[in-house]
């Protein structure tokens, strides 16, 4: 991030206690147990070994093995809070901003592991068991490998049938923002932003801005993928639409509405067109070092606090959008909200936890002074 924008940021957090809050956000609504581990390369003793350092050196051990057979040592880090709804909420209520939850925390009753979670929400509401995520961690990347059995189940009827129709009424209500997070693991997802939308407009609710977050979506069928952009374009015209996207879905989004012209890789480019295209109100689409926003007709490109050495990748652009959401709650613009959203993922990747505002305010002032 160069050092305009870092002072811009300061200016910002200065006065992100001071915003009034009117509204909250909706966060849904899948629920993971994330398991972070690292894959041994050699084992020396009991407490020591070399984990396997690149996702291609992985790929050609996997490789290896073809026609032959191999044995895969995986080693737990620690077990966590996982789903992009529960991590992204953990955030913002890290961040002090009124969240309300509807996600997939326990069977019948919230899991322990998401009580401090559940604490801080406004409203906390558990649809389902979780899934499980192995989340296999290398220095280039990570591999998200989930057992999805209980997610796969979650539909409409699994919000009313929990949250109850009145509840999730006051809850609407009491939002600005609601979140659709991981589209791609969630199947029914596309019929649970239509019937979530239909009861905001039979019940006269205020219209909102609608979040989404589609994962990556490279496993769900052509049919899922164009319902999914025939709703966003043409059945959600009353609401504003923000759509989060890393570079591979950017790519891979591109090439269904718009497959003559090639720019992949283009990252600005790319943000710009799916904005257009689709006639949306907000895109941004971020990389490890890069993050684009088009927004009223402009592009704008922003670098981010890019860390070589990451102690933890699972879950960073669920709090990069945690970060923006908790400056656009707050009426910040869009440009400051991207950066919130930047600062707040660096500091998370480099601590491994979800930071609090202080700890950003800190993190900021010390890049600052490094001239970074």
């Amino acid at each position: 991030m160069d050092k305009k924008n870092k002072q811009r940021l300061i200016k910002m957090l200065e006065k992100y206690e001071t915003k009034t809050i009117h509204d909250g956000i909706l966060v849904g609504f899948d629920g993971f147990i994330d398991n972070i581990i690292n894959v041994v390369n050699k084992r020396y003793s009991t407490n020591n070994f070399s984990p396997i350092k690149s996702i291609s050196d992985f790929a050609q051990k996997i490789k290896n093995a073809s026609e032959k057979s191999t044995n895969i040592e995986l080693v737990s880090n620690y077990k966590k809070i996982g789903g992009n709804a529960p991590i992204m909420a953990n955030s913002l209520s890290k961040l002090n901003s009124p969240v309300y939850l509807i996600a997939a925390l326990g069977e019948n009753k919230i899991h322990s592991i998401f009580s401090n979670l559940s604490n801080r929400c406004i409203e906390c509401c558990t649809i389902s068991k979780p899934g499980e995520t192995l989340a296999l961690e290398f220095k280039d990347g990570k591999i998200m490998m989930g057992l999805l059995d209980s997610i796969n189940h979650i539909n409409w009827n699994s919000i009313i049938n929990s949250v109850k129709t009145k509840k999730l009424i006051k809850i609407l209500q009491n939002v600005k923002v609601i979140s659709f997070l991981n589209w791609t693991m969630l199947i029914q997802m596309n019929d649970i932003i239509q019937q979530l939308t239909k009861t905001i407009r039979d019940y006269n609710i205020e219209c909102k801005y609608l979040f989404f977050d589609l994962a990556d979506f490279n496993k769900r069928s052509r049919d899922d993928i164009e319902t999914f952009i025939h709703i966003i374009r043409n059945k959600l015209k009353s609401f504003r639409i923000i759509l989060g996207l890393n570079l591979h879905e950017a790519e891979m989004l591109y090439k269904f509405i718009n497959s003559t012209e090639k720019i992949e890789s283009d990252i600005n480019r790319l943000c710009f067109h799916i904005q257009k295209e689709l006639n949306l109100y907000t895109v941004f689409v971020h990389t490890p070092k890069k993050v684009s926003l088009s927004y009223r007709e402009k592009v704008r490109s922003f670098s981010t606090f890019y860390n070589e050495n990451p102690n933890i990748l699972t879950g960073a652009g669920d709090h990069f959008n945690a970060g923006f959401f908790s400056s656009f709650l707050r009426g910040f613009k869009m440009e400051e909200s991207i950066l919130m959203g930047i600062a707040n993922s660096s500091l998370y990747i480099l601590k491994g936890e979800a930071p609090k505002l202080s700890e950003i305010k800190s993190f900021i002032n010390s890049k600052l002074l490094q001239n970074f």
